[in-house]
C-alpha cells in the first residue's frame, strides 16, 4: 500500500530507486518498519548496503517529497530515517492504516504451509550457504503436514491465549504505550488464535529448514504464532494428517502411548516395565496435574494436560470400539546424546548403561550423582562436555548456585575418573589434538564431508567510516565518523567445534 503511493506520487524519488540493488529491500524494509510502530532504519547499515551517496539521493528526494524524516546526530556518531506519520496521515485515513497494519503482521506471523526441501543449506558468519553438510532427515521432518485439534484450543483459550501473549504482557507492563497501538503483537496473537479454531482443516508445515554449523535445524517456521517448536500448547494440539489404526492388540504401539503417559505424569519408575505400568495406571484412573490456569506457573503444564486428555480420548476408544485411529503425534527425547554417542565411540559399558543405551531393565537418571544435586551436575556437566575448560566452582558460581566442598569433591572425582570422565576425556583429545588455522574446518565423519567457517571471532582493533547523511530537520548533508571493530578468526576457541561437530 504505502510502496506503491510512495512509487505513484514520488517521480524523483522513484528514479533514484530505480536505478538501486536493493530497491525493492530498500522500501519493503521502510514499510515494515512502519508497519511495527515506525522505527527508525540505521544509515550507517544501508550506506554500506546500497552506497553512501546513493542513499543520501533516495533520502533527499524522499524527504523533499515529505515521504521521509532522516537525520544525524554528529556527537552520537549515527543517523537514522523514518516515513512521516505525517505524509501517510494526508494519504491514508486512520481506519486504512489499522487495517493495512493487521493484515501485514497477520500475513507475516500466521503459519502456512509452504514446501522447502532444501536439504544442504547452512547458517554460517557469513550467510547461509552450501558447505556439504546435509540433514535429510531434517529437511522432510520440516515439510511434514500437520493439522490442529482446535477443540482443547476452544477449551482452553483464555489459558493458551495468556500463554501466547505472556511475553508481550510484561512488555506492556513496564512501556504501558504500547497497548496504544491497537495492532500490537498481543492484538495479532489474538486474532490468529482465533483463525486457527475457526479454520480447523487448514494445513500447516515448518516451511523448511536451515542447519546451524552443528548440523541442528533451524526451522523457517519458528517466526510463526503459534509454531509447534515454540509453543508447547499448539505442539500438544498437533494432529498428523496420515495417522494409523491402532488396536488393543498392538502392544508395540501401546507401549510407546503409556510410556508417554507416565513422562507427562511425571512417573519416578526405575524400569520401564514399572514405567509403561504407571502409565497404564494413570490412564486407568484418568490423571491429570491440579492447575490453576490464572497462575503463570501453573499454566506452563497446560500442554501436558491437553496431551493427556486428547490421549486418554483415544484410548477410551480403543476399549469401547477394539481399535483407534491415532493421529496424535508422541514426543520422544533422549537420555544426554552426548553421553550415548561418547559412550559408544569409547566403549565404556559405565556411560551406556548410565545413558540407558545397554540397561534393558533399571531406568537410569544420567545426570544423578550421589551427593550432588542433579542441577548442580548438569549445569557442571553441559559446558565442560561441549569445550568448556572451567572449574566447576565457577560454573556454579556463574548460575549462582549454592555448593559445598563435599560437593565439588564429589563432582571432580566424577568428571575425572567417573563415567563422566570419559565424556570430557574425549572433548580434551579432540581439542587438544585439532589443528585449527585456516578459516574453514574440513570434516570428514563417516561418509559426512562437509566445510565449517570459522565461527569464533576476536577483536584486535578498529577501523574508520565516514558516512555522509542527509538530515531532513537541518536541511543539509552531514558527516559524521563511526568505527568498526576489526574482528580475526579465534582459531583457539574454533577448536572447540571439534567435540560438538563430532556429536
Amino acid at each position: 500500500m504505502i510502496v506503491q503511493r510512495i512509487l505513484e506520487t514520488t517521480p524523483e524519488a522513484n528514479k533514484i530507486f530505480a536505478d538501486l540493488e536493493n530497491n525493492q529491500q530498500l522500501l519493503n524494509a521502510l514499510e515494515w518498519h512502519w508497519v511495527n510502530g515506525n522505527n527508525s532504519m540505521s544509515s550507517p547499515y544501508w550506506s554500506d548496503k546500497i552506497g553512501s551517496d546513493m542513499l543520501v539521493k533516495f533520502t533527499y528526494a524522499m524527504s523533499k517529497a515529505g515521504w521521509l524524516v532522516s537525520y544525524a546526530n554528529p556527537r552520537a556518531k549515527w543517523g537514522e530515517f523514518h516515513l512521516d506519520q505525517k505524509r501517510i496521515d494526508k494519504e491514508f485515513t486512520a481506519e486504512e492504516q489499522l487495517t493495512y497494519r493487521t493484515k501485514a503482521r497477520i500475513k507475516k506471523y500466521s503459519m502456512r504451509y509452504k514446501e522447502n526441501f532444501a536439504e544442504d543449506m547452512v547458517k554460517t558468519a557469513t550467510g547461509i550457504k552450501a558447505t556439504g553438510l546435509i540433514r535429510k532427515g531434517f529437511a522432510k521432518c520440516s515439510n511434514l503436514p500437520f493439522k490442529l485439534d482446535v477443540a482443547p484450543m476452544a477449551k482452553y483459550y483464555d489459558a493458551i491465549l495468556l500463554n501466547l501473549t505472556k511475553s508481550m504482557d510484561k512488555v506492556m507492563v513496564k512501556h504501558p504505550t504500547i497497548s496504544n497501538d491497537t495492532a500490537n503483537y498481543a492484538v495479532i496473537s489474538k486474532e490468529l488464535l482465533d483463525y486457527y479454531i475457526f479454520n480447523e482443516d487448514t494445513i500447516y508445515n515448518l516451511e523448511g529448514n536451515t542447519s546451524d554449523s552443528r548440523g541442528r535445524a533451524i526451522y523457517n517456521g519458528l517466526k510463526r504464532v503459534g509454531n509447534p517448536i515454540s509453543n508447547k500448547d499448539f505442539r500438544s494440539c498437533m494432529v498428523v494428517p496420515q495417522g494409523i489404526i491402532i488396536d488393543r492388540t498392538d502392544r508395540v504401539a501401546l507401549r510407546e502411548v503409556y510410556l508417554f503417559i507416565a513422562e507427562l505424569t511425571g512417573s519416578n519408575a526405575k524400569s520401564w516395565n514399572g514405567k509403561m505400568l504407571s502409565g497404564l495406571s494413570a490412564f486407568h484412573n484418568r490423571a491429570l496435574h491440579d492447575l490453576d490456569l490464572t497462575d503463570e506457573h501453573d499454566r506452563k503444564d497446560l500442554h501436558e494436560n491437553i496431551w493427556l486428555e486428547r490421549m486418554y480420548a483415544k484410548l477410551e476408544q480403543i476399549e469401547e470400539h477394539g481399535s483407534v485411529y491415532w493421529d496424535i503425534p508422541l514426543e520422544v527425547d533422549a537420555t544426554m546424546s552426548l553421553g550415548q554417542i561418547a559412550g559408544i565411540l569409547t566403549n565404556d559399558a559405565r556411560l551406556l548403561d548410565r545413558t540407558n543405551v545397554i540397561n534393558e531393565t533399571t531406568l537410569l537418571d544420567a545426570w544423578h550423582v550421589e551427593g550432588v544435586p542433579r542441577l548442580h551436575t548438569k549445569t557442571v556437566g553441559t559446558p565442560t562436555f561441549y569445550g568448556s575448560a572451567q572449574s566447576a566452582v565457577k560454573l556454579l558460581k556463574s548460575k549462582k548456585l549454592d555448593y559445598t566442598r563435599e560437593q565439588i569433591t564429589i563432582l571432580n572425582k566424577e568428571f575425572s575418573k567417573g563415567a563422566f570422565g570419559v565424556v570430557k576425556g574425549l572433548k580434551d583429545f579432540l581439542i587438544q589434538n585439532a589443528n585449527v588455522d585456516t578459516p574453514t574446518i574440513q570434516m570428514e565423519i563417516w561418509d559426512d564431508k562437509f566445510e565449517v567457517p570459522v565461527n569464533k571471532f576476536k577483536a584486535v582493533g578498529a577501523k574508520v567510516n565516514a558516512y555522509t547523511v542527509y538530515d531532513s530537520t537541518k536541511k543539509r548533508k552531514v558527516t559524521f565518523i563511526n568505527h568498526d571493530t576489526i574482528k580475526v578468526p579465534d582459531y583457539e576457541r574454533f577448536k572447540l567445534y571439534y567435540p560438538t561437530g563430532l556429536i
